[in-house]
C-alpha cells in the first residue's frame, strides 16, 4: 500500500499558515471535499481468534456514533461457532450501517475505486466470516485491496450529519477446530476513511497530496524545517 495520510484540505492549511507567517499571501484553495484517512498498514489490527488478535476494534469517529469489528463465539445446534461482524457498536445517538450483499447478511466487499453503491442494501451489522465446525463462509478469504462500505451520523454536525467511509480489510477463514483455538475467521484491517457530511467516498478514495508549487512556496517562507515538521505533523496525525 502507498497510500499517504494526508488531507485534501491540508494545502489549504498550509496557505492559511503562510498567510500568517508572511501577512499577505494569497493562494486558491480546492473547492474538494475533505477526506479524513487513518493508515494502519504499518501495523494493521487483527480481528479474531488467534493469540494477540483483538476481539472488538472501533474506528476514530466524531460524535456519538460508533462502528466497528466484533468478533464472537457461539454454541448453537450441536456446534461451535465463530463470527466476525462489521457495523455499529452502540452508544446513544448511534446511527450506522454496512452495505451488505443481502445474502444471509454477508458484508459486501468492493474492489478498489468502486463507487459507493447505493444498490446495496445497507443493515445494522453484516458478517464478515463465520465458520463453524463443518462449514465456514465466505467459501474462501483474501490477503487485502478488499473494501467494506460503510455510512455514520455525525453528530456534531446540524441536520443529517451523514459521513461515507470505506475500510480496506483482509480475510483468512477455515472451519472451526477444537483443536486449535486460532482456527475459523480472523480480519485484518489495514484503514479506514470518510468524507465530508452527504459525500460518497470511492473506495480506496484518500486526501490528495499537497501540490508541490505550495511546498515550495512553504519552504521559501517558513524555511525548510518549518514545512518538514508541518509535513511530519500532518503525516502523524493522518486526519484532523
Amino acid at each position: 500500500m502507498n497510500m499517504a495520510p494526508d488531507r485534501r484540505g491540508d494545502s489549504a492549511k498550509l496557505v492559511s499558515l503562510l498567510a500568517l507567517a508572511t501577512g499577505a499571501v494569497t493562494m486558491p484553495q480546492t473547492g474538494n471535499a475533505d477526506i479524513l484517512y487513518t493508515d494502519l498498514s504499518s501495523h494493521p489490527v487483527k480481528v479474531g481468534f488467534a493469540s494477540g488478535d483483538t476481539n472488538s476494534f472501533s474506528f476514530d469517529l466524531p460524535g456519538a456514533s460508533q462502528v466497528g469489528f466484533t468478533a464472537r463465539e457461539t454454541y448453537a445446534y450441536g456446534k461451535h461457532w465463530k463470527t466476525i461482524t462489521v457495523g455499529k457498536q452502540g452508544g446513544a445517538q448511534t446511527y450506522a450501517k454496512v452495505q451488505s450483499t443481502g445474502l444471509n447478511g454477508l458484508a459486501a466487499t468492493l474492489s478498489r475505486g468502486a463507487a459507493w453503491n447505493d444498490a446495496l442494501p445497507l443493515q445494522d451489522h453484516a458478517t464478515v466470516g463465520v465458520a463453524n465446525t463443518s462449514h465456514h463462509y465466505p467459501d474462501s478469504g483474501y490477503s487485502s485491496d478488499r473494501y467494506l462500505g460503510w455510512v455514520f451520523r455525525d453528530t456534531t454536525q446540524p441536520g443529517s450529519g451523514l459521513r461515507y467511509g470505506w475500510v480496506e480489510i483482509g480475510l483468512s477463514i477455515d472451519n472451526v477446530d477444537s483443536q486449535n483455538p486460532a482456527s475459523g475467521p480472523e480480519v485484518t484491517i489495514f484503514g479506514y476513511a470518510y468524507g465530508d457530511p452527504d459525500y460518497k467516498i470511492a473506495m480506496a478514495e484518500v486526501p490528495e497530496p499537497v501540490p508541490a508549487a505550495i511546498l515550495a512556496l512553504g519552504a521559501l517562507t517558513l524555511g525548510a524545517k518549518g514545512v518538514r515538521g508541518w509535513r511530519r505533523h500532518s503525516a502523524v496525525s493522518g486526519k484532523s
